[in-house]
């Protein structure tokens, strides 16, 4: 590091200490403030400097090559690193930072030492183990002293391992009329070995890590500093657009309209419906302050959209002239996972449709319920060319106050397990009750609506690449790629007739065996209740 005064400070020890004697000297009141306990400052400074900085340094020199790699001691360095942010985690659990109320040195030297292990060792399932550490280093890294001394912070998305480096053979001297090795006989692993580009992972030997490497290198998301939020770019947004322009042509041919409703939850309507929102309880996010005021109600983020919607039905049905009502939207909900986030399978925020329909009567709604199913079988079977069984959720498992779950289900053989594609549900009355949407039936009497609701995500996409993904990266089915290649053949004038057909015939082999792999990715699922639903 060159500091301002142009002097050149070397080594991890050596830089810390430049920002413990800086903070301390030039900015005493951020060092130590009057609310904070000054030898409680001390300790967690003294903290960092003994369990935290070795193993954090360790690990992340080890995966960055500055350190040679050896194993065992980065998976002991590796356990004292989680031991010291679990001893953190616990801390600031029960302060709003280490020492009170208020940023001190202990945080920022904390902070400085965390930053190479969050770039390099840190992955997401870790720090959603440490929230609390998250937030302070979050909060710390946002600071200027903090930033002009380590830039920005970039969050690690998983931890590459290294190969330890071999000795390098000596070189035998060269006989006389030895042959040259031709160029290009290098094979494809030995490639990325030399390059670390592409896929370092088999999806055989760890799907998860593999997956995550999939995404990345395919162009398709970015990591956010937000843990289990992601950014969709234009090469996977561009897939999202093509099943969104199929699925709106089909549900306006059915008489759907689009529309858009606030994202934004009142307590009062959330809680309005409890048995219903008891399964998403847990998930959703809540809005509790405005700049530096604090809301007299909380408001939610929406997890879901029916107690945002139906208050308004309520008010829009009147008479069985306004039947069938026909709804849907486009947009993105959140739901604050906390299981492992895996990008397009289970994040805190996705995209979505979400279809809301009101009917005079349950045929109508069973109508409704198997088209909406079959347009979602038809997403993925000729859109992503995954094979799914169509069928019907155990009450178990069926959405919450809904009276039936229909749900296409798929089968990702990397993994060996089944995968929830998309649901159409038949509500029946149940809503209808809670929000009291009834009209003015023909007979001049009063009738409560029969409803169902449907939606698939953007794990779709996750399915799709999971699926027909390999060893050598992503995989799209021609129908969603963004850019689409035909091959053709050029013979050279001076080949002969014979090359010409076996070039020909080659190129239609490679043909049939691409229509063969689409055909039969996957085997049928002989089982159904494996993937606990009922099958059609």
């Amino acid at each position: 590091m060159v500091t301002n005064d142009d002097e050149t400070i070397a080594g991890a020890d050596a830089i810390l200490a430049y920002v413990v004697q800086k903070v301390a000297t030039e900015k005493g009141s951020v060092a130590y403030p009057p609310t904070c306990d000054g030898k409680t400052v001390d300790h967690w400074v003294a903290f960092e400097r003994d369990s935290l900085r070795e193993p954090a340094m360790l690990t992340a020199g080890m995966l960055t090559g500055a350190i040679d790699l050896d194993e065992s001691a980065f998976n002991a360095a590796l356990v004292a690193l989680k031991t010291a942010l679990a001893t953190l985690e616990a801390r600031l659990a029960e302060a709003t930072y280490l020492a009170g109320d208020a940023p001190s040195l202990a945080d920022i030297v904390v902070t400085c030492t965390l930053f190479p292990a969050l770039a390099k060792v840190i992955d997401p399932e870790a720090r959603d183990a440490v929230p609390n550490v998250m937030r302070v280093v979050n909060d710390l890294a946002a600071n200027e002293d903090v930033k002009a001394i380590m830039g920005k912070l970039k969050l690690c998305d998983m931890i590459r391992m290294p190969k330890a480096k071999a000795e390098k053979p000596k070189k035998a001297p060269k006989e006389t009329g030895a042959a040259e090795p031709e160029k290009g006989t290098g094979s494809k692993k030995e490639k990325k070995k030399e390059t670390g580009l592409g896929i370092s992972t088999s999806r055989d030997e760890d799907f998860g890590a593999w997956y995550s490497q999939v995404v990345v290198a395919g162009d398709l998301i970015d990591y956010y500093d937000i843990s289990g939020c992601y950014i969709l770019k234009p090469w996977a947004y561009a897939q999202w657009e093509t099943l969104q322009e199929f699925f709106n042509k089909e549900i306006k041919a059915l008489g759907v309209e689009n529309c858009y409703f606030p994202m934004f939850v009142s307590a009062s309507r959330l809680e309005a419906e409890k048995d219903h929102i008891e399964d998403f309880a847990p998930e959703v996010a809540w809005v509790t302050r405005s700049g530096n005021t604090d809301l007299e109600q909380p408001i939610a983020v929406r997890p879901t959209s029916e107690t945002v919607m139906y208050p308004h039905y309520a008010q829009w049905i009147r008479s069985h002239r306004d039947l069938p009502l026909r709804l849907n939207q486009w947009c993105n909900v959140v739901r604050w996972e906390f299981k492992h986030p895996t990008p397009f399978i289970r994040s805190r925020e996705f995209l979505w449709q979400e279809g809301h329909t009101a009917f005079r009567t349950k045929e109508e709604c069973d109508v409704e319920v198997r088209q909406i199913l079959d347009l979602y079988r038809r997403v993925y079977e000729e859109y992503l060319a995954i094979p799914v069984v169509p069928g019907k959720k155990s009450e178990k498992e069926k959405f919450a106050g809904g009276l039936y779950t229909t749900t296409v289900e798929a089968y990702v053989p990397g993994s060996g397990r089944g995968v929830q594609g998309a649901t159409s549900h038949c509500l029946g009355q149940n809503f209808a009750k809670m929000f009291n949407i009834e009209y003015e039936d023909q007979q001049g009497g009063r009738s409560m609506v029969w409803q169902n609701s449907w939606g698939f995500t953007t794990r779709t996409l996750g399915v799709c690449y999971m699926v027909h993904g390999d060893d050598d990266g992503l995989v799209l089915p021609p129908k969603v790629a963004p850019i689409q290649a035909i091959v053709i053949t050029i013979p050279n004038s001076k080949i002969t007739d014979e090359m010409k057909e076996k070039m020909n015939g080659t190129l239609f082999a490679l043909a049939l065996s691409f229509l063969f792999f689409c055909a039969t990715t996957i085997l049928p699922v002989t089982d159904s209740s494996s993937m606990s639903l009922v099958a059609f």
